[in-house]
């Protein structure tokens, strides 16, 4: 049986998770005998030069860098060529121009999106979205705990910031998490609905109150209209990207990457080029037609 050059790439902000898909994906391929497997960087030393990296020791996947988007778009022809097999990861939230990547006989093309931070689909799960919203959740909970332990001279406003750049399934489980509030747009009728929740949860004795919201809302827009009806401290935080994606993947996150790694080995024999992976929360992982 001839051998198949697989190719793995990295393309955007990708969470630390997708290493371990990419440890899994490597152990089994190599496993079956029939597949050379290689990740597929850009060399930081000499411009529009790829580099491979060869997965010879456990837990290698932490070490393949991802592409930007302008090295991706230099090199992506390339790929196609030399490669029977493309795994392609990519960070949907990022804009990743895929539409000039050339249909190629000869190569398999299976792509991987990861959009954690912006998914409006509550049936779509990402992988590193687990390990995201805990990490949000958690810094949050910290802020709770200092702001339930004092004592204000006058009510406190915490105005929390995390990724994304539409208020989606993120920013919504994080603040059902956390039973706060949330802001999805500075609009009249959203600052009335946020200030009589605060007015409401003040009155019942809360010396604080958290909202959160994300990085398409301008933070003075929501003090300005606030403050026009409540005398509060504020506070702010902001929770960043870097933060979210970095950590060790949670239980959840682990088993849906190795779930995925597992059909990703079965549709390199079987499956067709320019198919798009999507995970749902039913634990579902289905492959459709790249389009």
């Amino acid at each position: 049986m001839n051998e198949k050059n697989v190719g793995i790439v990295k393309v955007g902000t990708i969470p630390q998770v997708v290493s371990t898909v990419i440890d899994q994906l490597v152990y089994s391929l190599q496993k079956k005998g029939n597949y050379h497997v290689t990740g597929i960087q850009t060399n930081i030393l000499v411009d529009n030069q790829l580099e491979y990296l060869f997965f010879k020791e456990p837990e290698s996947g932490k070490r393949l860098c991802s592409f930007s988007n302008a090295s991706w778009l230099q090199q992506h022809d390339n790929m196609v060529k030399n490669f029977d097999i493309l795994y392609i990861f990519y960070n949907e939230e990022e804009e990743i121009d895929l539409t000039n990547l050339k249909k190629d006989d000869g190569c398999q093309i299976l792509f991987i999106p990861i959009n954690i931070f912006s998914e409006q689909n509550s049936d779509i799960y990402h992988l590193g979205f687990d390990s995201a919203v805990n990490e949000v959740v958690n810094n949050i909970l910290k802020v709770k705990d200092t702001a339930g332990s004092l004592l204000f001279s006058n009510k406190r406003l915490f105005l929390i910031n995390i990724p994304g750049k539409k208020a989606g399934v993120f920013l919504k489980t994080a603040a059902a998490a956390l039973q706060c509030e949330i802001i999805e747009e500075v609009s009249n009728a959203e600052i009335e609905r946020v200030t009589d929740k605060l007015t409401q949860r003040y009155q019942e004795g809360s010396n604080y109150a958290l909202i959160l919201f994300n990085e398409t809302i301008a933070e003075v827009a929501i003090k300005e209209q606030i403050s026009a009806a409540l005398d509060l401290d504020f506070r702010s935080v902001v929770i960043d990207e870097a933060q979210c994606i970095g950590g060790y993947p949670t239980v959840s996150d682990r088993v849906y990457a190795n779930e995925l790694a597992e059909k990703m080995v079965q549709w390199a024999g079987e499956g067709h080029s320019f198919e798009i992976v999507r995970l749902e929360r039913s634990n579902q992982i289905r492959i459709n037609s790249f389009e």
